[in-house]
């Protein structure tokens, strides 16, 4: 009995280090509370191991998390809840941090309720793994796990550049259509990606993550001009955090180095790639979008009458 207790408690982690989860069916919870409830019944014949001990207070863990995130509705926030979590140990504050990613990429529209639960949890601090004298925050955790999926979405890709190279060289059509079909984003892939961008944004307009964070992931985007992806997960980015970011001074400015002055310098790109029309309709036309929704100080009522 204790063997298929570890057993379903390592193919219950397996499926989320693999991002196997579905938060819209019963399924999630149901994995951990089956692995929760055999090492219940394991206990009844005496004393726990302690690896059980410990897969059981990870499986309860998983489970009132995942609750928590299919038991709110947007409108009733259950930050009691969140706070009251029982974090002892890095690989714990991992796992809850993974959790609400990926509830926050499969349901972007609710991704600032999302945001908020981090802000709940982002005074929460564990040993580290490495060295358990040193303290580990929730923020640092959450950083990580930001960079991590950041750069799988765009430091992994190949440049657009050589993908055109790759293209253009090919000598059949049929090569060029294969060569195509395999530089383009999967749907599902650009989905997550487009949410990555927007809780990473929410996570920012709450200042859970540095406008250091911000830049450094604009500028990554601007650095592929002709890649739609990119240029649509920045407009994506810059509508979210915009008006935040023009509405503020950072401690590491001067007095005249504001941030509006650095978006200046973004949109001055922005306005060159309308210009040239280098990319489809679809985008210029969100670019230009994002142009007009800055004109307008960001409001997009006033956006829409321009």
């Amino acid at each position: 009995m204790e063997n298929l207790a570890l057993q379903k408690c390592n193919e219950a982690n397996a499926k989320l280090q693999l991002d196997i989860i579905d938060f819209n069916t019963v399924g999630f919870e149901a994995v951990f509370y089956v692995a929760e409830s055999l090492v219940e019944v394991c206990s009844v014949f005496g004393p726990l191991s302690e690896e059980l001990a410990k897969k059981k207070k990870y499986a309860k863990l998983c489970t009132a998390v995942g609750g928590i995130l299919n038991g709110f509705a947007p409108s009733d926030f259950q930050l009691a809840a969140i706070q009251a979590l029982k974090i002892d140990t890095e690989e714990e504050m991992a796992t809850v941090v993974k959790l609400i990613y990926v509830k926050a990429i499969a349901d972007p529209i609710s991704s600032p309720i999302y945001a908020k639960m981090c802000l709940a949890l982002s005074t929460k601090e564990v040993p580290s793994a490495s060295d358990p004298a040193v303290i580990t925050n929730f923020r640092k955790v959450l950083l990580l796990e930001c960079q991590k999926r950041f750069e799988e979405d765009y430091f992994s890709r190949q440049d657009t550049k050589d993908e055109k190279e790759e293209i253009e060289s090919a000598e059949k059509e049929t090569e060029k259509k294969d060569f195509e079909i395999g530089f383009k984003k999967d749907p599902l892939n650009r989905r997550r990606s487009l949410g990555n961008i927007r809780f990473i944004g929410q996570l920012i307009k709450l200042r859970i993550l540095s406008e250091k964070i911000l830049h450094q992931c604009i500028l990554r985007l601007l650095s592929q001009r002709d890649d739609e992806d990119y240029l649509e997960a920045l407009c994506v980015l810059l509508i979210t955090t915009g008006k935040n970011m023009e509405s503020a001074k950072t401690p590491q400015m001067s007095v005249t180095e504001t941030n509006r002055e650095i978006m200046n310098s973004y949109f001055t790109t922005l306005e060159a790639i309308v210009k040239n029309q280098t990319v489809s309709e679809r985008i210029l036309s969100m670019i230009q979008e994002v142009i007009d929704l800055r004109k307008c100080g960001w409001s997009i009522t006033a956006a829409h009458r321009v």
